[in-house]
Parts: structure tokens; C-alpha cells; sequence
């Protein structure tokens, strides 16, 4: 029987991520009424993953997607691409299983079991990394993988954002994703420390919903949004995130020649037989790109570079 959940939710009356049984802790009364209405659907068994196939027809099925228990290989390359679609029109998508770095890659993130040797412990406190609206009033969040014999992951590349980090590490990450999420976070104790909150702010931000303001300062933590970047993945496996500075695409089709404006492209993917690009509308013309060179400004070092098509497998736009 297909294990998966369909949660319509105000968060304090509950979307949890321990047992159901937890009591979590209260939230002031001001962030309770400040809550939205959020579809998610939890899938935490290989055999439910079938549902992934009704986002094509059905994409508001859920604004939220929650991956647990699942590796990356029990998905099929066109659940994959369906999911990446899916986050790219702008919902979110949370991968909570830790256990697996072939399922964070598959999704353009680095993460690592291990550190120097040793597996990177199955529980931690998590403290704020950044300054972003997830964090108001939070300071300290316990995260884990609760059984025995599990480990925890921690990043190095292909997010955008690091929410927490344990022991200096980046625990919980997150990375834009044409105009959705994508959120790689493990478990999160909600009976303890901030976890409550912390798990309310990423349903509202994950939803396209404001996060309530701090109940000390009465004001957003920060006040602006994480900037939007467009993001390359090489052939070779590498993620980087940044600015496409290139201005015009021109793609030869079997019926045609196009030359497109970038405003209105949301992924071009590039293949040794057929080049594919996606369009905001939904258009997608296949051909042979003509386009040789990408010029794209790293979002990290801030450095204008050139890049041989040849060497990229997939690039991604954030909605101009």
C-alpha cells in the first residue's frame, strides 16, 4: 500500500516531523493567527512514489513535497525531471532523508556523511548560519535522523543559502530553483528549543507565504528575500550558482532558427544528440543550441567567467 501523506495544515494545529504523538511546544498567539493554509504531501515509501506522475496533470496537488526514507535511486530519471519541473513553476520541494548523497545530488547539492574519516554524527544543535527570514526567533534548533545506525549530511556546494550548520557545518541549506525551493534539512525536533518556530517559518517561506514577524522586535528577520540566482551544472558533476549574462539564445530547430531573449527562458539542457529549451509558458523547442559561449558572474566570488557549452550539462533560470 502506497505510503504517503496529503497534510492540508495551519502549522500549530500540527505539521510535524517526529512522532505524531509529540506535543509541541506553544506558539505566541501572534504567529498562530499569522499562519496559512499548506497543502503538503509527505512520501516517505518507494512504492508511493507513483504519485510523483500526477504533478504533470495535477501540478497544485501540493505547494510543499517532502522526500523522507527515500533514495536517490528508487526515483526513475523522469520522476526526477518531473520534480525539478515542479519546483521550477514555483513550489518547494524538502529532501529530509539524510542518508543518501546520490539523492542530494541529483538535485545539484553536495552533501557529505562523512568528515575527516568519521560519519558526521545522527544529532545536533543547529544554529542560524545567515541572516534570512526562516530564522526569525530562532536561535538554537535540534536536528537528527532519530534511529539507530543513521548519520547526518552536512554541504559544500550548490545551495544558495545555509540556515543552520552544526559544528560549523552547513546542516540545513537551501537553494533557489527557477522560481521554487529546494530545501535540504533533516528532522527537526519540534519539543525542543526553537524547533517549533523554525519548522513554521520554512512552511510559510517554502509556500510563497510572508513568515510572521518576530514576536521581540515585531519585524522580519530580514527584512528582504534571499536574491534569486540562475544556476550551471557542468557534465562533470559541478554546481554553480551565480548570473547569466548572456543575453540572447539561438537554438537550431528541425522547422526553424530561433534566437530568444533570456528573459523568457526557464532551462536550457544540453545533450551530445538534442538541445532542449524551456520556456516560461511552457513552450520547448528542441534543435542543436548555436549559442557557444555562456558568460555567467559566479555568485560567490563575484567574478565574470566564460563557459564552453560543451562543458555544461543544464542550465536554470531564476525568473527574470
Amino acid at each position: 500500500m502506497a505510503n504517503w501523506k496529503m497534510r492540508s495544515v495551519v502549522l500549530a494545529s500540527l505539521f510535524m516531523f517526529l512522532s505524531p504523538d509529540c506535543i509541541p511546544q506553544a506558539l505566541p498567539p501572534e504567529v498562530e493567527q499569522a499562519l496559512h493554509q499548506v497543502n503538503v504531501l509527505e512520501i516517505d515509501s518507494r512504492d508511493a512514489l507513483s504519485i510523483i506522475w500526477d504533478l504533470r496533470d495535477n501540478p497544485d496537488l501540493a505547494d510543499i513535497i517532502v522526500l523522507d526514507n527515500i533514495y536517490g535511486s528508487y526515483l526513475a530519471t523522469p520522476q526526477v525531471e518531473i520534480l525539478k519541473n515542479w519546483v521550477m513553476e514555483g513550489h518547494s520541494l524538502w529532501l529530509r532523508f539524510f542518508q543518501d548523497e546520490y539523492l542530494m545530488s541529483l538535485f545539484g547539492l553536495i552533501g557529505h556523511t562523512k568528515s575527516g574519516g568519521k560519519y558526521f554524527p545522527s544529532k545536533c544543535l543547529g544554529e542560524p548560519a545567515s541572516v534570512h527570514p526562516v530564522l526569525t526567533d530562532v536561535e538554537l534548533v535540534r536536528l537528527g535522523c532519530f534511529w539507530m545506525g543513521c548519520h547526518l549530511m552536512y554541504f559544500t556546494a550548490g545551495y544558495d543559502a545555509v540556515l543552520l550548520s552544526c559544528a560549523e557545518k552547513p546542516t540545513a541549506v537551501l537553494k533557489r530553483y527557477g522560481r521554487g525551493w529546494i530545501l535540504a534539512c533533516p528532522e527537526i525536533d519540534t519539543e525542543r528549543y526553537d524547533g517549533m518556530r523554525f519548522c513554521v517559518n520554512l512552511q510559510e517561506f517554502l509556500a510563497g507565504y510572508p513568515v510572521p514577524g518576530s514576536v521581540m522586535t515585531g519585524m522580519l528577520y530580514p527584512p528582504e528575500p534571499l536574491e534569486r540566482y540562475d544556476m550551471v551544472m557542468f557534465k562533470n558533476g559541478d554546481v554553480r550558482s551565480g548570473r547569466v549574462l548572456t543575453e540572447h539564445f539561438t537554438i537550431e530547430a528541425p522547422y526553424g532558427t530561433f534566437t530568444l531573449n533570456v528573459d523568457y527562458i526557464a532551462k536550457v539542457e544540453l545533450a551530445d544528440g538534442t538541445d532542449h529549451v524551456f520556456l516560461w509558458m511552457g513552450d520547448r523547442i528542441s534543435g542543436i543550441l548555436k549559442t557557444p559561449e555562456l558568460v555567467f558572474e559566479l555568485a560567490v566570488e563575484g567574478e565574470m567567467v566564460t563557459l564552453d557549452m560543451d562543458d555544461l550539462k543544464e542550465i536554470i533560470f531564476a525568473r527574470r
